[in-house]
């Protein structure tokens, strides 16, 4: 008999070996399980003669200082203009949710400018991971746009944090609460901002194009794999998995942060 067991907390049932070849060791002798608010057990058993289809998003919950980031960007602008300091400006696009990670969003407008700008809410500092400006071409493919980054205050940030995507690097405004970021494409020339795409600043423990995962489930006293896959989009895609059960998502490329979890309404719940 336990006592006092804590809810919404993921238990493994097991033996310690005390004596022995096998002193020292956990041998586990039951499925994973939880108690949900109401004491109601929840055995992560796997049910096979139920599957589903699940998209991955992160293989770790999300730390507190990048849901700040994301939190400070809701409310943030991309604007245009053809006069440096902004003052004809037109909005291009407004955030009113919260970006968490990379972002790929499409501007409706074909108005030509040769500057571009990203003006946080009022008194709010920005922190980029990525920020990347696009063109289409006559085949409608994407065509990054060259130019020199800028700030209306002094700074001595490596903008090229901004093109090298990773999500590990990062450019912080001026320590000043009236700060924004600017891009200029170039005199004597301008162009219509079809798509951008960014990142703020974050713990790079989402899916990234490029980087090899791999999905575990806890099945027979181990962890078994369900498939080794290459990430090309920012998420990965799993289908005929059991409901009910206890996963594990390893990245081979990069990161050491990884957590437990289960899928709920097509959802990851971190344990």
């Amino acid at each position: 008999m336990f006592e006092k067991v804590g809810r919404e907390v993921v238990f493994l049932p097991a033996l310690f070996m005390e004596t022995g070849f096998e002193s020292g060791y956990m041998q586990p002798i039951g499925y994973p399980f939880y108690f949900v608010e109401d004491g109601t057990l929840v055995t992560l058993a796997g049910i096979e003669a139920q599957k589903q289809n699940v998209k991955l998003f992160s293989k770790y919950p999300v730390h507190s200082y990048t849901a700040a980031h994301v939190y400070r960007m809701k409310g943030g602008r991309f604007q245009g203009a053809n006069n440096r300091d902004f003052s004809d400006a037109k909005d291009l696009f407004a955030i009113d949710y919260y970006p968490f990670y990379r972002q790929e969003i499409t501007i409706e407008s074909d108005e030509e400018f040769r500057y571009f700008r990203y003006l946080p809410s009022q008194d709010v500092l920005y922190s980029f991971a990525e920020l990347q400006f696009y063109t289409r071409d006559k085949n409608n493919n994407l065509k990054l746009i060259g130019g020199e980054f800028f700030e209306p205050h002094a700074t001595h940030s490596d903008f090229s944090l901004l093109l090298d995507n990773d999500l590990d690097t990062f450019v912080r405004s001026a320590p000043v609460r009236s700060s924004w970021i600017g891009f200029d494409v170039g005199e004597n020339r301008e162009i219509s901002l079809t798509d951008i795409v960014f990142a703020p600043q974050n713990d790079g423990n989402c899916i990234i194009p490029g980087f090899t995962y791999e999905l575990f489930i806890w099945k027979n006293n181990n962890w078994q794999p369900l498939g080794e896959k290459e990430a090309t989009n920012n998420y990965l895609e799993y289908s005929n998995i059991p409901i009910d059960a206890l996963f594990w998502l390893r990245c081979y490329t990069k990161g050491q942060e990884e957590r437990i979890f289960t899928v709920e309404n097509g959802r990851q719940v971190w344990w």
